[in-house]
């Protein structure tokens, strides 16, 4: 009992370490990202710098408005659902789903937050906004995701599902932040240098 304690909290610790990490390199790159940047690629020679900036800004453009436009479409479909469904402030905690579900595993733990809440309200509701909230977010994340963001950064669905699975694999909720953009910005670096000069 006390192991599954100790496994428990150093889990949870290494959750929030990476939470903390994930937030504060996306204010850094958000704050200073075109001094970054510039920064990492002054090493490199000019005609590289060129190319690598020319894939890496619409690389990680790419993805982030791809990112914010699955969670429009997510805060849609969570609101209308919960309306019908008559959850009380049903416009407000599907928006709230949808804008959190820009974090990874956020929209789950919204989900889970809000039918808590409800069962407490009432039991049949909370377990109908649970299922409903889970079936919504699996056609979002397994069937939108893959096509919309696949179109946007150039990567096949399948690929863009491996790729993700491999990044929270690898390295966790940054993994699941950066994998995507990243093999969309190696596959336009290798398309450009298969490409004739």
């Amino acid at each position: 009992a006390t192991s599954q304690v100790i496994t428990g909290t150093l889990s949870t610790i290494n959750s929030a370490l990476n939470l903390l990490i994930t937030g504060v390199l996306t204010i850094l790159l958000v704050i200073n990202g075109e001094p970054l940047w510039n920064g990492l690629l002054a090493w490199l020679p000019v005609p590289w710098q060129t190319q690598i900036r020319s894939a890496l800004r619409p690389s990680f453009q790419g993805y982030f408005s791809g990112q914010a436009t699955l969670a429009l479409i997510l805060a849609a479909a969570q609101s209308i659902a919960f309306m019908v469904l008559k959850v009380p402030f049903g416009l407000l905690f599907g928006i709230g789903i949808g804008l959190v579900s820009l974090i990874p595993f956020g929209g789950t733990v919204a989900v889970l937050g809000v039918s808590t809440l409800l069962v407490f309200q009432d039991v049949w509701l909370g377990l109908k906004v649970l299922i409903v909230a889970f079936v919504l977010g699996q056609i979002n994340d397994n069937l939108v995701a893959p096509r919309l963001i696949g179109g946007i950064t150039g990567l096949n669905p399948a690929v863009v599902i491996l790729v993700l699975l491999v990044g929270a694999k690898f390295a966790g909720f940054l993994g699941l932040l950066l994998a995507v953009p990243t093999a969309s910005f190696i596959k336009k670096i290798v398309d450009m240098a298969r490409s004739p000069a």
